[in-house]
């Protein structure tokens, strides 16, 4: 790629590839931060497709942009002005246009950073989305995951953007903190007025036939779930599901499923305090050897290294 301009302002430490691997095309993102606001303006010289997810919340602008998105195996179609908004371990999966210009920003963030500003003002529930609505919230159709911004609402938008970034090189201080919180909180704000945008080919029947195939997977992850049993549930044929979810995803079943699994796995092995052997079962592994396989070849670690590996909380760190 062509680096035109490149920025990338951090508060506290890093953003880290989880185990620093890619395992077929699929990048965990951690954040040992708590928030990260990201400028990028480049060409795209390859169309290697990104995917990944992020043990956080993700908000991003794209002042130009012309890709494909697959958010949970869902396409859209990003364009100028387009705004996305990704719950914590959201899969999305990015496929770009050789030779077309790229420009967005991205804020990355724990809701903990939000709530008290939300809280506030009455509006608590739009930070209780990621966790608490998880689910729900990924296959609503009234979710709008990526909305349309007009222009006036891209100007407000860049504004606040530009505006956390100069907060980001301030040293550390109560009051920067504050306005970390408050701007940021007024992103989510400003993206629940835009517009959502429509899922591409929402109006196809392959698409919508795929749709309730992952709304199916995202709601019984922790049955046993197979190709098999998906097929049997709409009453299909295997060869027929097989073909068509992975034409409409770029995913074979067992892939979205296994993705969906670790997914879950680690929310709850950063969240929760149950056994490794709980987090298997709630999460639709029939065995924990088998967990364990697919976990480390989806994140390089094993659940109890990932588990041992998680950032103290701090007290002395309020985000």
């Amino acid at each position: 790629m062509i680096l035109l301009d490149h920025l990338v302002i951090f508060y506290n430490n890093t953003y880290q590839r989880e185990g620093a691997t890619r395992m077929n095309g699929y990048t965990p993102l951690e954040m040992k931060d708590e928030f990260h606001v990201h400028y990028k303006d480049l060409v795209i010289d390859q169309e290697e497709p990104l995917e990944h997810y992020h043990d956080a919340i993700e908000f991003a602008l794209f002042a130009q942009a012309d890709l494909q998105l697959f958010i949970n195996g869902t396409p859209y179609d990003v364009k100028d002005g387009d705004v996305m908004l990704l719950m914590e371990y959201d899969v999305h999966r990015m496929l770009y246009k050789k030779g077309t210009r790229y420009r967005r920003f991205v804020v990355n963030f724990r809701k903990e950073t939000v709530e008290p500003v939300l809280k506030s003002v009455h509006l608590e529930s739009i930070a209780a989305v990621p966790d608490e609505q998880l689910s729900d919230m990924n296959r609503s159709p009234k979710c709008g995951k990526l909305r349309s911004a007009s222009p006036e609402q891209r100007e407000q938008l860049v504004s606040c953007l530009t505006l956390l970034m100069k907060l980001g090189q301030l040293p550390p201080s109560k009051e920067k903190e504050a306005l970390l919180r408050m701007h940021t909180a007024s992103l989510l704000l400003m993206f629940a007025l835009l517009a959502p945008k429509p899922a591409a080919g929402r109006h196809r029947p392959s698409s919508s036939e795929v749709g309730r195939m992952i709304h199916y997977i995202d709601t019984h992850y922790g049955e046993p779930l197979d190709l098999q049993s998906v097929a049997r549930h709409f009453h299909l044929s295997k060869y027929y599901v097989s073909h068509l979810f992975k034409r409409v995803t770029q995913l074979t079943v067992v892939e979205y499923i296994h993705r969906r699994r670790i997914a879950e796995a680690k929310l709850r092995l950063r969240t929760t305090n149950l056994s490794v052997l709980d987090i298997s079962e709630e999460c639709g592994f029939a065995h924990v050897q088998h967990f364990h396989r697919v976990f480390k070849k989806a994140t390089g670690l094993t659940p109890y290294q990932y588990k041992k590996n998680l950032p103290d909380p701090s007290p002395d760190n309020p985000f």
